[in-house]
């Protein structure tokens, strides 16, 4: 349960706080129905919930990710960012949580109910035309995140998205895929990159010691990324991890294998090297 600061008192519905905060479509959530829990990450909690009469996901962020809540806000309000390839972005609220009496920060995307790409292949294999259109899909959005668009006064510089793995990828209705949780993205332009509006120069400091260890590309294990040119370091860094997206992917096609041959269960890229948990 919430309730809005400003007037202190609980509702049933979580009311916007802070300014005007639509998406890029113009869509309000002046009040939006939050119905059950269906995922847990490392910085926050995500809901199903309900957008007048529209199913639409909460991304619940607490007070110690606000950084990464922030983050993505950012990202998803920079123009031109609609693509089929990424979750539609409706808005975003603070609201005080009840149970904890402390500040919690809500993005509100579109919901897809098929869950994560990794317990959708888990689940299922894929026939060739699935496969094909899950993995064009992948590699659009994050082609799409890439690429520096300009278009009159307005502009959308390169985001890198540091986080490419199937957990941070979406299925939906069609089959289709998206990419999401953009905690970790960044704005880029060559040797510099951008944060909360101000600019940075990468040579200061390490910005590509993030993401999940088991896709994290040779070079960023081995301390050697060339952040004089962080911008195409950070783009193969993304498309490394999109190799093992795509190999996921093919591991699970049952059109890839020869008809005697049975599908072998899900595994993650270097499981049988690693195993589940790997470190440092």
């Amino acid at each position: 349960r919430w309730t809005d600061p400003e007037k202190g008192l609980p509702s049933d519905s979580v009311h916007l706080m802070e300014g005007n905060h639509r998406g890029n479509n113009g869509h309000s959530i002046e009040h939006i129905k939050l119905s059950a829990v269906v995922g847990q990450g490392r910085y926050g909690t995500v809901w199903m919930g309900y957008l007048e009469d529209q199913q639409v996901a909460i991304k619940v962020f607490p007070a110690s990710y606000k950084q990464y809540y922030f983050n993505e806000r950012d990202i998803y309000c920079l123009p031109f960012m609609e693509n089929s390839s990424l979750l539609t972005y409706f808005g975003c609220s603070e609201k005080i949580n009840l149970d904890s009496n402390c500040v919690e920060y809500l993005l509100v995307l579109s919901y897809c109910s098929n869950g994560c790409l990794q317990d959708y292949i888990h689940l299922h294999t894929l026939d060739f035309n699935t496969f094909c259109r899950m993995a064009l899909s992948i590699a659009k959005g994050l082609a799409f995140l890439h690429m520096d668009i300009h278009r009159g006064d307005k502009s959308k510089p390169c985001v890198c998205h540091r986080d490419v793995n199937t957990r941070n990828i979406l299925v939906k209705a069609d089959l289709s895929c998206c990419l999401c949780d953009l905690g970790l993205a960044i704005k880029l332009s060559g040797s510099h990159y951008y944060t909360l509006g101000e600019e940075q120069h990468a040579e200061t400091k390490s910005i590509s010691d993030v993401g999940t260890l088991r896709y994290m590309a040779p070079e960023v294990l081995e301390g050697a990324v060339n952040l004089r040119d962080c911008e195409s370091s950070l783009k193969q860094i993304d498309v490394y991890a999109l190799g093992l997206v795509l190999w996921e992917l093919a591991s699970r096609c049952s059109d890839l294998y020869q008809t005697n041959i049975e599908i072998p269960p899900y595994r993650m890229p270097f499981e049988a090297e690693i195993g589940q948990h790997p470190s440092f």
